[in-house]
């Protein structure tokens, strides 16, 4: 749960905005019809936006903080660079549980022409 305490708001919204999709695409499995996987898709759309959001949102921040700094030194760059990928985590969430969705979808959408 440390992870999550470390989160800034527009991260924790978009890893959020990233289980919505996956746990539609799970009903649709269960239940393959077409207004579920409706509002998958749109719940879709609205995780990469979340996660590039939050991503933008955490680099923003990330090089504010770079900018006040009044000389950078090579012993920053493990901050900087350990910043910069705990910013790019949030797209990378939002993108891995799009996957598994559409990988759930995939096999409604099979069940669902067998059924027809």
């Amino acid at each position: 749960m440390s992870a999550w305490h470390d989160m800034g708001w527009p991260a924790r919204i978009a890893w959020l905005a990233s289980l919505l999709p996956l746990i539609l695409a799970a009903v649709y499995l269960v239940r393959p019809d077409k207004r579920w996987l409706a509002v998958t898709k749109a719940l879709s759309a609205m995780s990469v936006f979340a996660g590039l959001g939050a991503t933008i949102s955490g680099c923003v921040e990330l090089f504010h903080e770079i900018g006040t700094r009044q000389e950078l030194r090579a012993t920053d760059i493990p901050w900087i660079v350990t910043g910069l990928s705990e910013r790019l985590a949030a797209t990378s969430t939002a993108f891995w549980g799009l996957a598994c969705a559409w990988a759930l979808v995939a096999v409604g959408l099979a069940r669902r022409q067998r059924n027809a």
